[in-house]
């Protein structure tokens, strides 16, 4: 996933947006998992 930040913060995002984040969700049966991605600058 911070493959997929990092590419989108250099190549597609403009100067005036803010950093990009990527949010997976992902629910199974007995329980639910969020995990969340910053930019590589932001860890």
């Amino acid at each position: 996933m911070q493959m997929y930040v990092n590419y989108y913060d250099r190549k597609v995002k403009l100067e005036d947006e803010n950093p990009t984040i990527e949010i997976l969700l992902c629910k199974n049966k007995n329980y639910a998992v969020v995990e969340m991605t910053l930019p590589e600058a932001n860890s």
